[in-house]
């Protein structure tokens, strides 16, 4: 059986979306899903290369809209790798969504240079001075900075002087806890990693699971089973 599992990280958690090989009444389908991939692919790219914001100095506008498009680049072609997999079905052919794959990992190397050189101009956009959405977009990158986990590691620092300070995102600091975690070979403390179990949202191994609940209200985060049913909703299909 031919595979493909794509990660598809948004505000809740991780995704696995497992395709399976195409059948032979899906083949027309697919050769029509084909086509649309190749104009949302396309779209998409003309959206990065209208990316062009460039600081020369500190201001707290060029940033903030130079982490909105960041942020709108990052989103726009997980979105379209989404919808084509939820249009095509179970069976859609892997190769078929190559060039959204390929795109995706230049649109993350481009956004993750570009993040890094801002940050040594303002440490991290924070939440007093640049607004959630520039926190948020800031995550997305380094969340999806799967090729650097030391730069990773390195904003983990960073969040972890933050987020006590209500300067980032609670949920956003324990999902790249999680994340480094489970890239060290260890278990994550916040339950935020998982996958999709039919309709439900599993999370992998957690060290003291009986302790997430009181970790999770540390930092401000509600209890893991309201999580999880969220989770769910949004990544598994669940009603």
């Amino acid at each position: 059986m031919q595979t493909l599992v794509v990660q598809l990280i948004g505000v809740v958690a991780m995704s696995n979306i497992v395709l399976a090989a195409p059948s032979a009444t899906e083949n027309g389908r697919q050769a029509q899903c084909v086509a649309g991939i190749a104009t949302r692919a396309a779209k998409v790219d003309d959206l990065a290369r209208r990316q062009s914001v460039r600081m020369s100095t500190i201001d707290h506008r060029l940033a903030r809209a130079q982490l909105a498009m960041m942020g709108k680049t990052d989103q726009a072609v997980r979105k379209a790798m989404l919808r084509a997999v939820a249009q095509c079905g179970s069976g859609f052919d892997a190769e078929s969504l190559r060039s959204i794959i390929t795109l995706m990992q230049s649109i993350d190397r481009k956004n993750l240079s570009e993040l890094k050189e801002l940050l040594k101009k303002i440490h991290w956009p924070v939440i007093s001075k640049y607004g959630a959405a520039a926190d948020q977009a800031a995550f997305l990158v380094v969340q999806h900075a799967a090729d650097d986990a030391q730069f990773q590691r390195d904003i983990l620092d960073v969040l972890q002087s933050l987020v006590q300070r209500h300067e980032t995102s609670s949920e956003n600091y324990a999902l790249l806890y999680d994340r480094v975690q489970e890239n060290a070979g260890r278990l994550q403390l916040y339950g935020s990693q998982g996958e999709c179990v039919g309709h439900k949202w599993t999370p992998t191994a957690i060290d003291d699971p009986l302790g997430v609940d009181k970790r999770r209200a540390a930092i401000g985060l509600p209890k893991l089973s309201a999580y999880t049913k969220r989770a769910a909703k949004l990544i598994c299909g669940a009603q």
